[in-house]
């Protein structure tokens, strides 16, 4: 026969034991909430610009390219992205006849930060290595 103190430790630490289990799916549940959010917020970033590529600024191997309307140095060309949300994507090119060329193209999410981008009979993979309002840096593959 157990006590009523006995009782009512037993009680108190299967309460506790509720708290800590409830407070740790609330974490869980948050952090997956989070970082949806922050996937959505990068999303809308790529989606709100054309980018412009920033050759002076890559390194490493990424490509660094910013907002369309950046102050960039002069340069002979420069060649411009846009995604657009419906899966559209915009590629200014350098023609064989050195004319700037508007191609489209379509673009589909891989994962959190990859995207296949298919242009003509071509594709690549773009991989955004950082994210911000004003400058993206990817790395083709």
């Amino acid at each position: 026969m157990q006590t009523p103190s006995c009782k009512m430790f037993i009680l108190t630490m299967l309460g506790c034991l509720w708290v800590v289990a409830s407070a740790h799916q609330c974490s869980k549940k948050s952090q997956q909430s989070s970082s949806n959010g922050q996937n959505k917020q990068y999303e809308s970033i790529i989606f709100q610009s054309t980018w412009v590529h920033a050759r002076e600024q890559d390194q490493n191997g990424m490509e660094v390219y910013v907002k369309e309307g950046t102050s960039l140095p002069p340069a002979r060309f420069r060649e411009r992205m846009k995604f657009d949300e419906d899966g559209t994507f915009h590629w200014l090119t350098l023609a064989p006849n050195d004319a700037h060329e508007m191609v489209k193209g379509s673009w589909e999410k891989i994962d959190e930060r990859k995207v296949r981008v298919r242009v003509g009979d071509e594709q690549w993979v773009i991989e955004f290595k950082e994210i911000s309002p004003e400058k993206i840096s990817i790395m083709w593959q």
